[in-house]
């Protein structure tokens, strides 16, 4: 197992009043339990203020953890490390972020951008820098004429190539890609797509594509793992999630995604999801299922860290496909 993450809780505090006091929390991821295998692409999905980003940010340290521990080939990052263990950690999870344009310094050309991560870790030298960026900007399919140029002087693909090719200089063991195509044309996006397909199969690393958009996910994961309000509904292999969801909320998501066929239009998920402030006891998608019973006042637990879904009626195999 590459990577782990056990009981993962991630809140923010909210602060208000003339001192600034803690007057609650935004309880963005809770209790999430993950792992990742070597070479396995695991997509994270669920409605936008689900948690997907922060557990992405939570697994490669930007995000503080309140309760829980991640843990990289066993060892948790969480932990007392020596300088050492820390950079190493640091080289091996490495993560894509969703805007091309905010995420590169409009001040460093690409040269700098992508040779001064490999320079701190050691990685080239001055003398070879050169040489190692014109060998990534040949993984991501962009010219070596482009080191020497600014973010600015680039379009949001490449910008985005040039995101992953810093991310690949460091030579990572798992790479988080966090709605890396949601800001790209449709044209864009297929060739980003192709082009992290390919490189997960050259490179072979884990890779967690965090996405609302679960047609991208179905083309590129092997297993899937739904949120809902900062905790997992639903998890197992990808193909048999879309074939057969269990949980409601899987079937809702399926269900909203836009199709051709007239007759088939897509069915909006009713009702307002819960606040985060103020998380509902039992099950907390019970406010917007048709199927809620009693029984749903009792929180749910997940079958299985393979396959299973935390629902008390779950749907039918086979009952629908899509």
């Amino acid at each position: 197992m590459i990577l782990q993450g056990k009981g993962v809780h991630c809140h923010y505090e909210i602060r208000g009043g003339l001192f600034g006091r803690i007057k609650g929390a935004v309880h963005a991821v809770n209790g999430v339990d993950l792992h990742l295998r070597d070479g396995e692409a695991l997509g994270i999905v669920g409605e936008s203020g689900c948690g997907k980003s922060t557990l992405g940010r939570a697994l490669v340290g930007l995000e503080p953890l309140q309760k829980g521990e991640v843990l990289l080939k066993g060892k948790a990052l969480n932990a007392k490390q020596t300088h050492q263990e820390e950079m190493e950690a640091r080289r091996s999870l490495q993560m894509i972020f969703q805007d091309p344009v905010t995420s590169l310094n409009p001040r460093l050309t690409i040269f700098e951008t992508l040779s001064e991560p490999m320079l701190v870790h050691g990685l080239c030298s001055k003398e070879n820098a050169r040489e190692r960026v014109t060998k990534l900007l040949q993984k991501v399919e962009l010219s070596s004429d482009a080191m020497d140029r600014y973010p600015h002087a680039f379009s949001g693909g490449q910008r985005q190539r040039i995101s992953i090719a810093r991310a690949l200089g460091l030579e990572p063991k798992v790479l988080i890609c966090d709605e890396v195509v949601s800001a790209l044309d449709v044209s864009v996006q297929a060739q980003i797509l192709q082009l992290l397909q390919k490189l997960k199969k050259e490179e072979g690393m884990a890779m967690i594509f965090i996405s609302h958009d679960l047609a991208v996910v179905r083309q590129l994961c092997d297993r899937l793992m739904v949120l809902y309000l900062g905790g997992v509904v639903e998890q197992g292999p990808c193909q048999d999630i879309f074939n057969q969801p269990r949980h409601p909320y899987t079937r809702a998501l399926l269900d909203a995604i836009p199709s051709l066929d007239p007759e088939r239009p897509p069915k909006l998920l009713k009702g307002e999801r819960p606040s985060a402030q103020n998380l509902p006891s039992g099950c907390s998608f019970q406010s917007r299922c048709e199927h809620s019973t009693d029984a749903c006042k009792l929180p749910p637990k997940l079958d299985s860290s393979e396959y299973g879904w935390a629902c008390h009626h779950p749907l039918a195999p086979n009952s629908q496909k899509t």
